[in-house]
């Protein structure tokens, strides 16, 4: 969960949230083979992100769309493998 002002009682995420923009901008039928990076966050640290409105996911209002801690991460390998 995430919390901001933007978001009161929190923001759902999940890890593919934190996945670098090439895959979340992907058309339906495209894959990816994706390395390095980061699937986690750390309790309490701070993030920049992108959320959307939703009814219900998992009891909370709003739900992540694009996730990038504020700290340095490995960079990212991603690979194009079908379409």
């Amino acid at each position: 969960m995430i919390d901001s002002a933007d978001t009161p009682g929190g923001c759902w995420t999940f890890y593919s949230a934190l996945h670098p923009d090439e895959v979340i901008n992907a058309r339906p039928g495209d894959s990816f083979s994706i390395g390095g990076g980061i699937s986690a966050l750390v309790v309490g640290e701070q993030v920049d992100f992108e959320w959307e409105p939703v009814i219900d996911q998992d009891g909370y209002k709003f739900r992540a769309i694009k996730v990038r801690p504020r700290r340095d991460i490995p960079p990212w390998r991603v690979e194009r493998i079908g379409r």
